[in-house]
C-alpha cells in the first residue's frame, strides 16, 4: 500500500509540471517520423498529403498555410520522394535587416569554442555565430556595397557566405522550410532548400545552383572567400576585439508581398 501511494505521488507530481516547448522544435520533432518511412520511388509522401500537387500542366509545392502562390516545381530536377520536413516558408525567419551589438557587451555569451561565420569589411567585422544562425538559417546583408547571403544549415553543418547578385539583379534569400538528400551527394545527408524571394526559385546549396523557377540552372556563387571565415568565438575575441555581433532575439514579421522580377529582368549573358 505504501509503494503504491509513493508511485501516485510520483505521478501527480511529474503529470503536474508544465513542459515548455519551441513551437518550431515542436513541429521539427513530429515532422522527423518522415525521415523513417520507406519512400517507394513511385510513392511521394509529399504528394500523398497534398504538399505536391497538379495544377493543370505545371506541379506545386506547398509553402505554407497562408501562402498564395506556392512553389512552381514543373521541370525541377530533385526527386521528390527525398524531400523532408516541409514546415513552410516562412517558419524561419531569415532577417533582411539584421541588428548587431559590439562584441564587448556580450562577451561571455557564447562558449569558448563557439563557431561563428565572420565577414570581413574594411572597416568593420560582422559575426554570426552558429547557435543564433539556428534560428534564422539565412541572413541577407550589404558588406562593403555587396549584397551577401550568410547561411548556415544545422542538419549537413553547412555554412557559408554567398552573392546576392545575380545576372544584373540583387535577389533576397530564405528557407522553403524543406530540406533535401541525394544519397550520393555529401553521403546522403539533409540539406536546406533555399528559395529567392524575387522569383520564387528553388536552390539546393549541396549542388551550388537554383534547381527550379526562373532561375533554374542558375550557379549559387560564394562571396569572395578571402572576406570571410569560421572562427571560433575565443579566436575572434582576442583578433577582433570591436567585432560587430548578430543581435540575438529578432523575430520580424515576414514581408506580406515582395516585388517580383521575371526572365526578362535578367542579363545572364
Amino acid at each position: 500500500m505504501i509503494v503504491r501511494l509513493f508511485l501516485l505521488s510520483i505521478s501527480v507530481i511529474f503529470f503536474s509540471c508544465e513542459k515548455r516547448i519551441d513551437p518550431v522544435i515542436e513541429v521539427i520533432e513530429e515532422e522527423e517520423s518522415v525521415r523513417n518511412i520507406d519512400f517507394d520511388p513511385c510513392d511521394s509522401y509529399f504528394r500523398n498529403i497534398g504538399k505536391v500537387y497538379e495544377s493543370g500542366s505545371d506541379t506545386y509545392l506547398w509553402a505554407g498555410d497562408e501562402i498564395t502562390s506556392h512553389f512552381k516545381i514543373t521541370e525541377w530536377e530533385l526527386n521528390e520522394c527525398n524531400l523532408l520536413y516541409g514546415l513552410g516558408r516562412e517558419i524561419f525567419p531569415a532577417l533582411i535587416d539584421p541588428q548587431y551589438v559590439d562584441i564587448n557587451t556580450i562577451e561571455n555569451f557564447y562558449e569558448e569554442s563557439e563557431r561563428c561565420l565572420v565577414v570581413h569589411a574594411p572597416n568593420y567585422t560582422k559575426v554570426y555565430p552558429y547557435e543564433l544562425m539556428i534560428s534564422h538559417e539565412v541572413i541577407n546583408e550589404v558588406i562593403n556595397g555587396e549584397p551577401i547571403m550568410i547561411a548556415y544549415c544545422v542538419l549537413a553543418n553547412l555554412g557559408a557566405v554567398y552573392t546576392r547578385e545575380y545576372c544584373g539583379q540583387t535577389l533576397t534569400f530564405a528557407v522553403s522550410g524543406y530540406t533535401y538528400y541525394e544519397p550520393e551527394i555529401w553521403d546522403g545527408i539533409d540539406a536546406f532548400v533555399l528559395w529567392d524571394r524575387d522569383t520564387e526559385s528553388l536552390w539546393w546549396p549541396l549542388i551550388d545552383k537554383a534547381i527550379s523557377g526562373t532561375l533554374h540552372d542558375t550557379k549559387l556563387e560564394k562571396y569572395n572567400e578571402g572576406n570571410w571565415e569560421v572562427l571560433r568565438w575565443s579566436e575572434i575575441k582576442t583578433r577582433y576585439p570591436e567585432a560587430l555581433v548578430l543581435d540575438n532575439g529578432q523575430r520580424p514579421p515576414a514581408p506580406r508581398s515582395w516585388p517580383q522580377l521575371n526572365v526578362d529582368d535578367f542579363d545572364c549573358n
